[in-house]
C-alpha cells in the first residue's frame, strides 16, 4: 500500500474496500501513532494480498499462520505489537458489523516475559559521555539529551514543546507543562541542571513564544528529526547507538539505580501502572545485596 493511497489528507477516493477499512481505523489516531499503526497494518495487508485474502474474510487460523511467519523474522515483543494493533483494528470492524467475530481475539502467542527482555539503554557513565558530547554541540542538542534522558519525555512530547510550556515556579521549581500521551496533562519540575541550559537557550534564541526547539532548518523538530539527532550523537560519543525512547528508558533505570522511590519514578515517567516502570522500563541488574533474603538473614543474625 503506497503512502499516497493512505495519505489521510482527504477522502480515500479510488481505494479498495480493505484500504478504506484501514483508512477509517487509522483516522482515529494522531499522526505519530497513526504512522506506526499504519506500518503494522500494511504488513498484514500485504501478507493477506499474497495469499488472496481480504481483511474482512480473515479467520483465526489465518492470523495464527501470520503469527508463525512473523516469529521467523521478528522478536516476540515486536510480534506482540503487531497483534495488539490488529486486535484493535478487528475490534472496530466487529463493532461496525464488518466481521462477525474478531479473528485475533483468541490467538495463541508465545509467553513473553517483559522482565527478561534486554532493551537498549545507557547506564550512568554512558549517559554522562553522551551529555558531555552534546554540550559541545550547543544548547539544542544538550536540551534534547536532558529532556529525554533526565526528564524522561517521549520524542513526540519533546517536539510539541513550546516556550510557553515553561510555566511559573511551584514550590521552588520551574515547571514544564504539556499534553502527553493519551492527551493527558503533565506538569514536571525542571531539575536545576536542566533549567540552567533552558535559561541559556532562551536568552540565545531571543524568542518568547513558539517552538522550544528548532531544527537546523528553523522548523519545529519532528519525531524523526529527534531520533536522527540522538543516533548521530550517540555514534560520535562512542556509546551504544540508541533511539530517543531508549533515553527515556535510561531515565527510569538510572533513577532507580540512584535510589529514587519507584512510585516517584512512576510519576515522573507518567506510567499508569507501576509494573510498566519496574518490568518494562527498568533495565538495571538485580541487586542481591538488597534481596529480602539477605535483609531477613541480617535481621536474624543480629539476634543471635
Amino acid at each position: 500500500m503506497d503512502n499516497k493511497a493512505l495519505s489521510l489528507e482527504g477522502a480515500p477516493i479510488g481505494l479498495d474496500h480493505d484500504r478504506v477499512l484501514m483508512y477509517m481505523f487509522l483516522m482515529r489516531y494522531k499522526p505519530g501513532t497513526r504512522d506506526i499503526y499504519k506500518i503494522y497494518l500494511t504488513t498484514f495487508y500485504e501478507w493477506c494480498a499474497r495469499g488472496g485474502l481480504t481483511l474482512s474474510y480473515v479467520k483465526r487460523v489465518h492470523v495464527q499462520m501470520y503469527v508463525e511467519d512473523l516469529l521467523r523474522e521478528k522478536s516476540i515483543g515486536t510480534v506482540y505489537k503487531h497483534i495488539g494493533v490488529m486486535k484493535s483494528f478487528y475490534s472496530l470492524l466487529e463493532a461496525d458489523d464488518v466481521v462477525i467475530k474478531n479473528p485475533v481475539a483468541h490467538i495463541a502467542l508465545p509467553r513473553y516475559d517483559h522482565g527478561k527482555v534486554n532493551r537498549p539503554h545507557l547506564n550512568r557513565t554512558q549517559f554522562c559521555d553522551l551529555l558531555s558530547h552534546a554540550q559541545t554541540k550547543g544548547n539544542t542538542e544538550e536540551l534534547i539529551v536532558l529532556l529525554l534522558g533526565v526528564m524522561g519525555l517521549r520524542a513526540t512530547e519533546l517536539c510539541n514543546l513550546d516556550i510557553e510550556s515553561i510555566a511559573k515556579h511551584s514550590h521552588g521549581y520551574r515547571m514544564l507543562e504539556f499534553v502527553g500521551k493519551g492527551d493527558k496533562f503533565a506538569s514536571l519540575p525542571i531539575p536545576v541542571m536542566v533549567n540552567r541550559v533552558l535559561e541559556r537557550h532562551l536568552i540565545e534564541c531571543g524568542r518568547t513564544v513558539g517552538p522550544l526547539l528548532l531544527s537546523n532548518r528553523g522548523e519545529r523538530f519532528t519525531r524523526g528529526g529527534v531520533s536522527a539527532s540522538v543516533k548521530r550523537m550517540t555514534a560520535v560519543a562512542r556509546v551504544p547507538v540508541v533511539t530517543a525512547h531508549a533515553l527515556r528508558r535510561s531515565m527510569v533505570t538510572n533513577s532507580l539505580n540512584a535510589g529514587a522511590d519507584i512510585r516517584e519514578v512512576q510519576r515522573a515517567a507518567r506510567h499508569t501502572d507501576v509494573r510498566t516502570t519496574s518490568k518494562v522500563y527498568d533495565q538495571g541488574p538485580s541487586s542481591y545485596d538488597s534481596s529480602s533474603l539477605n535483609v531477613l538473614a541480617g535481621f536474624i543474625s543480629g539476634a543471635i
